[in-house]
């Protein structure tokens, strides 16, 4: 009976690809309601599809050998059941049913009545039937089930290629007009890219400059003459913020020629040749023609004056939030002293109130330590201070501060060491590294979930590295959104309709440390699933 089974299936998905060159949906129909008499040994069949707009059947097609002229299903029948529940109706003998209309009643033994569904698609019905009383069988059931999701599939299909066919030909008409406008296009163009306050070159594939605006012109403080068909990385030096020199495959222009992907960024600067140095804020697009990559636009523009607005707005929060720690701190030394009876009893309702205030004090001293943290980094303030320490203690002593939190959701945590030992590296930057990602972890990860924290040294040709991997099956970070995960009060969509709380400073607080520290750092996420982030930073081993 298997062997009959899959000789049947194969027939059926030879049929799905005989169709896929059929433009016609009734031939379809038709080639399946033959194959389905053939292969189940019936006497004759036929199909009606239903109207998406009126949502009412009509025949679409029958077998030569139909005595009659089917009906249409009535609207409350057993086919129309059928249609809804996506499941076949097998009857051994209709006539017995009662659901049979006179001229049909001595015509019909056996029918089954399949739908032609496929996922979220109900396009009709087969009504495949015998003269005679027919018992199905499990492989024909089998069968029965696999048609109409064959023949729907085939539909599908065809009604895809039928529309993209015609979305194809009102594109080229498009293209054909289109052409047509470029000649008297390209001298407003002209116009347009000389009137425009922002920089921009155009390169091709091999990174050689074809165009340049006046704005570029000025920006570069070079002449268009001097740029056209030349290479963009060796008459374009440029550095990162901290003023070295970027390697040509790390460039922006290099990466979208490679990747064929758009990149904005403005953590670069312009090398000019009176050797001043420009931030910039760099926007790279790939350009195709007929879907080959044939070069790449570099728009840019100076960022003095926005770098010299956000200093002054950093160094404004570093102000506040170095005047709110000693108020904050007084109170948290206060709240506690009196929930510990230091100050005089209190009663379980002060208490509480008490401890209320102490949970929102701490947050708003979170709060202000990130504050600080993002304005040193911005402001360049941050001194990186080696120091001989164990790095596991750290870790270890990371997740103790947050057992409370554990405790409450009931997360179980798994933690990997190897032999790391003493390292030589900033401590402050490792802990507040392993503070953020570890209480992300167990912040966004639902009651009862996983967290695992590992922690290693790698062992390299120049220095060795400490290996840190959190991973967490909590809510998980859209896709979409993976390109903004460590950019400034970022927060996932997911994440906001569930915690109101939170400032989206941690993850960017992370990556800033690990590029001061000259380290790597990548994630991988799915929504549902959970989140792993993996972090290579150079360290050293101590000293002798």
């Amino acid at each position: 009976m298997d062997e009959i089974l899959f000789k049947n299936l194969s027939l059926l998905n030879q049929v799905i690809l005989e169709c896929t060159s059929i433009t016609n949906e009734r031939e379809i129909v038709k080639r399946f309601v033959d194959t389905a008499i053939k292969i189940l040994k019936a006497d004759y069949g036929y199909a009606f599809f239903r109207d998406e707009k009126t949502k009412e059947f009509k025949l679409l097609y029958k077998d030569v050998n139909t005595p009659f002229e089917p009906k249409i299903p009535r609207k409350k029948g057993a086919t129309q059941k059928t249609f809804s529940s996506r499941t076949p109706l097998f009857i051994m003998s209709a006539p017995k049913t009662g659901w049979l209309r006179n001229d049909a009643k001595k015509n019909m033994g056996g029918v089954v009545v399949i739908p032609i569904s496929y996922n979220n698609n109900n396009y009709g019905i087969f009504d495949i039937c015998y003269f005679k009383e027919h018992k199905f069988n499990r492989t024909e059931k089998i069968i029965c089930s696999y048609l109409g999701n064959s023949a729907a599939q085939a539909i599908a299909i065809n009604r895809l290629y039928n529309s993209q066919k015609k979305f194809n030909k009102r594109l080229e008409r498009e293209v054909e007009e289109r052409t047509r406008e470029i000649k008297e296009d390209k001298v407003k163009d002209e116009a347009l890219l000389s009137s425009i306050g922002e920089g921009i070159i155009a390169v091709d594939t091999d990174g050689r400059i074809f165009m340049a605006n006046p704005q570029a012109e000025e920006i570069l403080k070079v002449r268009k003459e001097d740029l056209l068909g030349r290479s963009v990385f060796d008459t374009i030096p440029l550095l990162d913020e901290r003023g070295k020199n970027i390697d040509k495959k790390d460039r922006p222009i290099y990466v979208t020629l490679t990747r064929h992907k758009r990149i904005k960024t403005s953590n670069f600067q312009i090398l000019r040749k009176d050797g001043k140095r420009i931030p910039v804020s760099l926007t790279v697009t790939p350009f195709f023609l007929e879907g080959k990559l044939i070069g790449v636009i570099q728009i840019f523009h100076d960022i003095i004056k926005e770098k010299e607005i956000d200093r002054a707005k950093s160094e404004l929060i570093s102000l506040a939030s170095h005047q709110l720690r000693t108020p904050l701190s007084a109170i948290n030394w206060y709240t506690e002293a009196l929930i510990k009876n230091e100050l005089g009893k209190v009663n379980p309702k002060q208490r509480k109130y008490l401890q209320e205030i102490s949970n929102a004090n701490q947050k708003m001293i979170e709060l202000v330590y990130d504050f600080l943290n993002v304005s040193r980094i911005e402001l360049g303030t941050f001194v990186v201070q080696p120091s001989d320490f164990n790095a596991i203690e750290v870790a270890k002593g990371t997740l103790k501060e947050l057992q409370p939190l554990i405790r409450r959701k009931r997360i179980k945590v798994t933690e990997e060491y190897d032999k790391t030992g003493k390292i030589r590296a900033d401590k402050k930057i490792i802990r507040l590294i392993l503070q953020n990602l570890l209480s992300n972890a167990v912040k966004y990860t639902q009651p009862k979930g996983q967290v695992s924290l590992k922690l290693g040294l790698k062992k390299a040709a120049n220095r060795p590295k400490l290996i840190i991997e959190v991973a967490d099956n909590g809510y998980g970070i859209p896709e979409e959104q993976h390109s903004k995960v460590f950019t400034k009060l970022f927060r996932g969509d997911n994440i906001v309709r569930l915690h109101t709380e939170g400032t989206g400073l941690g993850l960017y607080i992370v990556k800033s440390f690990v590029d001061i520290t000259r380290g790597k750092i990548s994630f991988k996420s799915k929504p549902g699933k959970g989140t792993t982030f993996y972090i290579e930073m150079p360290v050293q081993l101590p000293r002798p």
